[in-house]
């Protein structure tokens, strides 16, 4: 009996043992991955809301942390501006000053010590380079933050703009460049007014609305989100896969509009006196035009042919979704 106690006994350490192991080597796996729950769930959208603040807040969280940080430079040879940022959300303002101005404020809270979030800015020939650096953890933790990333374009800089950012949601109020380039993961897009040669955007998970866009060519690429243009300009190629695709055209371009989509609808909306050859397909949609057509094909889900003239060539095409053309 005792020989079996002891047994037990020392069954149960070795097991104690095995799993405090397994327990630090998926701490460590975690913690080089840049995995966090955080962000996991920070895109989650749920009737369920949890809100942890005061009293509650000081329990769960130990550590609290104030970002607070400004840099500058001046933008006298500069021709390209390029962000980088995770997780802090980001807002393009445009300022009357001379220099291109940068600031990093908010808060983290964790229930582990972490090393805060630094604004790093630095000029290399004729580039700024604005970055917000994460978080380095000790090991699995839980935590909160709220950091925002506004950066200070002077109004003459009239050069290219670059944005790449993950889990970050950015804001732009008006912008009025040569060209602007912006990679998104896992975040929306509002903006104002952009007018730009060359505008190229690219999302994966996060949605784009834009007042106003002025632009001789506009790229558009994304996964798992919805793309709303209340006036659009220019040739357009657009390619979406899982979102729902509405753009108003104010002038049609003399070049090309071309736009695939998978499982999302396109409402494209033109003016009246708007002239045009289209070739629009669905696999599994409905198609609706809203226009006098001369047709050189029309079947269930085809039509194809000329509306005034040929100048502008429109060519839609969607796999499970409905096209509108008004």
């Amino acid at each position: 009996m005792f020989k079996n106690n002891k047994f037990i006994k020392k069954a149960t350490l070795y097991l104690l043992c095995t799993v405090f192991v397994c327990y630090g080597i998926a701490g460590m796996i975690i913690n080089s991955s840049g995995f966090s729950f955080y962000n996991l769930f920070k895109d989650f959208h749920s009737n369920v809301n949890i809100n942890v603040d005061g009293h509650w807040s000081d329990f769960i969280y130990k550590y609290s942390y104030e970002v607070d940080e400004e840099k500058s430079i001046d933008m006298s040879s500069t021709n390209n501006i390029k962000i980088d940022t995770v997780s802090a959300d980001i807002r393009i303002l445009i300022s009357d000053d001379h220099n291109v101005k940068a600031t990093l404020k908010g808060y983290i809270k964790s229930t582990q010590e972490v090393s805060t979030p630094k604004l790093d800015m630095t000029e290399e020939k004729d580039t700024i380079y604005i970055k917000s650096q994460g978080k380095s953890f000790i090991g699995p933790s839980s935590y909160s933050e709220n950091l925002t990333l506004e950066v200070f374009i002077p109004e003459s800089y009239v050069n290219n703009l670059y944005i790449k950012s993950t889990s970050s949601d950015v804001a732009i109020e008006t912008l009025n460049l040569n060209s602007f380039n912006i990679s998104t993961t896992s975040g929306t897009i509002n903006a104002g007014e952009i007018t730009v040669k060359s505008f190229d955007f690219g999302s994966t998970s996060g949605d784009l609305k834009i007042d106003k866009l002025k632009s001789d060519n506009n790229q558009i690429k994304t996964t798992s989100g919805n793309i709303k243009i209340d006036s659009i300009e220019g040739n357009l190629s657009l390619k979406s896969t899982s979102g729902d695709s509405y753009l108003y055209y104010n002038d049609m371009p003399s070049g090309d509009i071309n736009i695939i989509s998978v499982s999302g609808k396109v409402d494209l909306i033109t003016p009246s006196n708007a002239e045009f050859f289209v070739n629009a397909s669905s696999t599994s949609g409905d198609i609706a035009l809203n226009k006098p057509i001369t047709l050189e094909v029309k079947k269930e889900h085809q039509i194809k042919g000329v509306v005034g003239s040929d100048k502008c060539k429109l060519n839609i095409k969607t796999t499970s979704g409905d096209i509108r053309i008004k």
